[in-house]
């Protein structure tokens, strides 16, 4: 105990604080740290976004979000209060994406980039099986992907643009 009790005054002194879940985030400080975080901080706008969303809690505790802690995923930018909260995330997704509809919070949503998915199964593309729908070419990863693509093709060219990606204008 004498042990714990010492490790958390040290903690406290060098400018970290406890979380109600047990962890321990730094604050302030070390130099080294403070560039190392301005770097990540710089790469994380590198992806541009097409709509920066309204979340301002953590889909995981509810906590208010730190901008620097976020996972891209299927389009959209989740943030989260921590690291922890990204890696419990990756574990069920839709639970937490239907916490945060659920309050009324919506996910950034990031700048499309060209197919690189299919549509219908989520495999590699084959740039020789292709549609043009509307103007735009879908790409697949095989015939029988481009047959059910056929049978609805909004439910598709709708998830092609839910997983961040955009069709091949003609």
């Amino acid at each position: 105990m004498r042990l714990f009790t010492a490790f958390l005054t040290g903690a406290l002194l060098v400018g970290a604080t406890i979380t109600a879940a047990g962890e321990m985030k730094m604050h302030g400080g070390d130099p080294q740290m403070k560039a190392m975080q301005q770097k990540v901080d710089s790469n994380s706008t590198a992806v541009k976004l097409r709509d920066a969303g309204t979340q301002k809690t953590c889909p995981v505790t509810g906590d208010p979000v730190d901008k620097r802690v976020f996972v891209d995923y299927q389009g959209k930018r989740i943030y989260f209060c921590c690291a922890s909260c990204k890696t419990n995330f990756g574990k069920d997704p839709a639970k937490y994406l239907k916490k945060m509809s659920d309050k009324g919070e919506k996910p950034a949503l990031l700048a499309l980039v060209p197919q690189k998915a299919c549509p219908v199964m989520g495999g590699a593309i084959d740039k020789s099986v292709f549609i043009d729908y509307n103007g735009r070419r879908v790409y697949f990863c095989c015939g029988s992907c481009k047959a059910e693509f056929e049978k609805n093709p909004e439910k598709y060219f709708r998830k092609l643009e839910e997983m961040g990606e955009k069709a091949e204008g003609i």
